[in-house]
């Protein structure tokens, strides 16, 4: 599928560079309470308690999750070697 470019105000890209920050630390309080839940040695009770589609539907998120960094920080990359390359 083609991407078209627009361009976007700088009050919105305000808003999604908040937006981000946001997912950051949501992902950061995520990994404390898997942390915490790991110190309590939980991971047996859980696997007793939570159902194994739940647990999968919480993969596949992530999973995404994971995607859309990727493809964040790749663009990143590629745009700091343009920048490097404009340098040049």
């Amino acid at each position: 599928m083609k991407i078209v470019d627009f361009p976007v105000l700088a009050t919105e890209r305000w808003t999604l560079a908040r937006d981000l920050d946001n997912l950051r630390f949501d992902v950061l309080s995520a990994r404390s309470v898997a942390d915490r839940l790991r110190h309590r040695d939980a991971t047996r009770q859980l696997a007793e308690l939570v159902s194994a589609e739940s647990l999968q539907c919480t993969l596949a998120h992530l999973g995404s999750l994971i995607e859309f960094l990727a493809e964040v920080h790749a663009e990143m990359t590629a745009l700091h070697s343009a920048k490097e390359c404009k340098k040049s």
